[in-house]
């Protein structure tokens, strides 16, 4: 029941915001194709330039180099285990 819920939830927010992101793509405010860059990064942090791309296309750029830097840290972590 609750993942049908978020489900409905989900979907109503893409139909309200779709209206929004097509109108943007046609005044020109947003571009549709393209890559994030970023512009620099700590150990904590990256600055990341959207580009002019849709925030959700961003956020997937984030969220999969987050992912990517997790992935390549469990592995290290593993590898001096395996070492010690």
């Amino acid at each position: 029941m609750l993942t049908f819920k978020f489900i409905l939830h989900t979907f109503s927010l893409v139909i309200h915001y779709i209206e929004m992101y097509v109108h943007d793509i046609e005044v020109g405010t947003t571009v549709c194709s393209g890559t994030p860059v970023v512009l620099s990064e700590t150990a904590a942090t990256a600055f990341v330039d959207g580009c002019n791309l849709l925030g959700p296309v961003s956020f997937t750029y984030c969220i999969k180099s987050l992912l990517y830097i997790k992935i390549i840290i469990l592995k290290n972590l593993l590898m001096m285990r395996w070492h010690v």
